[in-house]
């Protein structure tokens, strides 16, 4: 009976660290996917942000309209959504 006793708490204790070893790989998979999600939403702003600096900053040399902004925006959000879908596939 203590053979089977012992042999029952081995194979518990295998399977608790089976466990604890696939909660840690869904962890990290979970970090990982944040990180890029984050990154991809930074990247995103980042290139809409630039774009509408540097309309902003082409209008005022040029003094025109607010031509530019809107056309550098639209770039800018453009390029954000290419590089946030390149950043997560």
């Amino acid at each position: 009976m203590t053979d089977d006793l012992k042999n029952l708490e081995e194979r518990i204790a295998q399977h608790k660290s089976g466990h604890k070893r696939r909660d840690e790989a869904a962890e990290e998979h979970q970090r990982r996917q944040m990180s890029a999600g984050m990154q991809a939403g930074t990247e995103f702003m980042t290139y809409v942000a630039a774009g509408g600096i540097v309309g902003f900053l082409a209008d005022r040399f040029l003094d025109t309209l607010p031509l530019f902004l809107i056309v550098m925006i639209f770039a800018g959000f453009g390029y954000g959504i290419f590089r946030a879908a390149k950043t997560l596939k």
